[in-house]
């Protein structure tokens, strides 16, 4: 079982995926921008993160970025 967020603005796919892969038995967090996004990695490990490049508040690219300059593991 993993720990996976997904970021997407797309409900429906949101909500698709969020089902699904609840049903395969991991525990899933899903948010639709990147603000919250960067606030869900700050005060949660994961072991995948599905991440739409294109969102509002912080594009995806912004949200890698700065999730690798941190170590990829938690913000400081």
């Amino acid at each position: 079982m993993a720990k996976i967020l997904i970021v997407d603005d797309d409900e429906i796919l949101l909500e698709s995926l969020h089902r699904w892969l609840t049903a395969e038995h991991h525990k899933v967090d899903s948010v639709s921008d990147g603000s919250e996004a960067l606030e869900y990695l700050k005060s949660y490990s994961y072991d995948l993160i599905v991440l739409d490049w294109q969102l509002p508040g912080m594009e995806g690219i912004e949200v890698c970025r700065k999730f690798r300059e941190s170590g990829g593991k938690s913000f400081v």
